[in-house]
């Protein structure tokens, strides 16, 4: 008994550091809201022709840790509207 719980917290220790080491460096330490902010922003900057590519910073793989977060959505969604606004003042 003892030596599957052993085996098991080894187990988990080793997926959760391979999980920490395939995490950008552009991502780690930043949370999640924040992410998907720079993720929309980086989106519709493309997506409208404003710009070939994203800034480096801001093109990124969405972390695992994130994957099942709400905050990354809620971050896409205030990235899009911040967008929006900068396209309406830059249309004046």
């Amino acid at each position: 008994m003892q030596l599957k719980i052993g085996i098991g917290l080894i187990a988990l220790t080793i997926s959760s550091t391979s999980a920490l080491a395939q995490e950008s460096p552009k991502t780690r330490g930043i949370d999640c809201t924040e992410l998907g902010v720079r993720y929309g922003k980086c989106a519709l900057t493309v997506a409208s022709g404003l710009a070939p590519r994203c800034p480096s910073e801001y093109d990124f793989v969405k972390p695992a840790r994130c994957e099942k977060n709400g905050d990354f959505d809620k971050g896409i969604r205030l990235g899009t509207q911040e967008f929006e606004a900068i396209l309406r003042q830059y249309r004046k």
